[in-house]
């Protein structure tokens, strides 16, 4: 599974029930989109994900930062039509704040997910960890992201696990890694201050070519 790009975006125009993403570079056919949004509402929720090339998403872990209005929704897209370029959010109701982030990372050869959990951090850390998964699949690629509500400063990957999305302005973080034989995973994050927050982890399957017996 190979790593393509990442982007991280945000608007500040989401005032009806369904808004966009515009600027996304171009993502190539048949590859993968894993992503989280932070969306801040006090009791709409977000129904769907869509694309401008056609596209619809699967929506992962969707869950709130404590008792505030803001939430975490995670959601994957695989074996995309290529050349989409805007993703649209659809929910239940007019978002409570107009300004809403999504951080993306696009990869080329997955096949499926093999596990995915997320959870909200809530004791002020400065090595939040995400929950374990168990994976039933070898080589997997290992994507975590966390996103913070409570606390600022540097983030950097966890032991293992490369740098993908830094975006501290916003708030958001991504990492990834391969993981070649299935078994138990977390993913761990740093940052200079403790922090509260979503920690999301998802595994991805890789597509295996067959190779004819010689």
């Amino acid at each position: 599974i190979r790593h393509i790009q990442s982007f991280s975006l945000r608007i500040t125009n989401a005032t009806t029930s369904t808004f966009s993403f515009p600027g996304i570079p171009a993502v190539g056919a048949g590859h993968t989109v894993v992503g989280s949004m932070f969306f801040e509402s006090n009791t709409n929720v977000i129904t769907s994900i869509t694309d401008d090339a056609g596209n619809t998403y699967t929506l992962l872990n969707s869950l709130q930062y404590g008792s505030t209005s803001a939430w975490h929704q995670s959601f994957i897209g695989i074996n995309l039509i290529g050349g989409a370029t805007q993703i649209t959010i659809h929910c239940s109701g007019t978002p409570t704040f107009a300004t809403q982030y999504i951080f993306l990372d696009e990869y080329s050869n997955v096949v499926s997910t093999d596990g995915y959990d997320a959870l909200y951090n809530s004791i002020l850390t400065a090595d939040p960890t995400s929950p374990t998964i168990v994976t039933t699949k070898d080589n997997a690629k290992i994507w975590a992201s966390w996103s913070y509500d409570t606390g600022s400063g540097t983030l950097s990957a966890g032991s293992t696990y490369a740098l993908e999305v830094n975006n501290t302005i916003n708030g958001v973080f991504t990492e990834d890694r391969d993981f070649i034989t299935h078994g138990s995973i977390s993913a761990t994050f740093h940052t200079t201050v403790s922090m509260t927050g979503v920690a999301q982890i998802v595994a991805l399957t890789p597509l295996y070519i067959l190779r004819p017996q010689i």
